[in-house]
């Protein structure tokens, strides 16, 4: 059996279009992708601070200010210890292309906005998502997945929260405004954009590729394979339910 793996996503933009199982849905949907590079404590930090900065103006300004759509997200994504961020909406009145405009035009501003950001409510932002990492297992099973997941991707970081919210709290706002910056449209930005719609099929984003063939696509990119640690010493030890004692293992 082939060992999994995550492609390399090329400089620059890449786009799939997909006509919907449905040819009467006039319902349109656009996800982009943007690849950030593989895990660390560090970029994984990174991407928790963006999630929680960035969900409530994306969700207010495209779904309620805009009126976009009737979904609009984003959050963090980790695929095989490939690190990215996603922006999926949904929409039954506006086009791919208009929807590609509206969100960049909200990550520029977005990414202006946080060179000015007041050093006190970045301050109060970051506090905010280390607590927010920080926060207690609410039940055994939350505490039993969280082991497991480490367990299963081999990778044994019993303490993968902890280690993340103290890498956040060391992060300035110079380095987060170059992080977003780098990440949405640096240089060296990646992106994928899949358009599910019915119809002819509309202009790219400025500088990006048609996917026609996904396979072919596929081919001609490096795979990155996901890295197995070591099993830990029988005796690690790690936290139980954050809080309480200490068990081993």
């Amino acid at each position: 059996m082939a060992a999994e793996g995550c492609v390399e996503i090329p400089l620059g933009g890449a786009v799939r279009t997909v006509a919907p199982r449905n040819a009467a849905d006039s319902n349109c949907a656009v996800e982009v992708y943007w690849q950030v590079g593989k895990t660390s404590n560090r970029r994984s930090a990174l991407l928790s601070l963006l999630d929680h900065i960035m969900d409530e103006p994306l969700f207010d300004t495209l779904r309620t200010k805009r009126q976009l759509g009737y979904s609009v997200r984003g959050s963090s994504r980790n695929t095989l210890q490939m690190l990215g961020y996603v922006i999926t909406v949904v929409s039954a009145t506006h086009s791919p292309t208009e929807i590609e405009e509206a969100v960049l035009a909200f990550l520029e501003t977005f990414t202006a906005g946080l060179t000015s950001m007041p050093a006190a409510e970045y301050k109060r932002n970051v506090e905010a998502a280390v607590a927010n990492k920080l926060q207690d297992d609410h039940n055994m099973l939350e505490e039993a997945d969280r082991y497991f997941s480490e367990v299963a991707t081999f990778q044994y970081c019993f303490q993968r929260a902890e280690e993340e919210a103290e890498e956040m709290s060391a992060i300035t706002r110079t380095e987060f405004a170059s992080f977003v910056h780098d990440v949405f449209m640096g240089a060296d930005a990646r992106s994928l954009h899949v358009h599910v719609h019915k119809g002819a099929d509309e202009a790219l984003p400025q500088g990006a590729v048609r996917v026609s063939d996904v396979n072919s696509f596929k081919s001609g990119l490096p795979t990155h394979h996901p890295q197995h640690k070591p099993l830990p010493p029988l005796a690690t030890t790690i936290p139980a339910a954050r809080g309480s004692s200490r068990r081993r293992v």
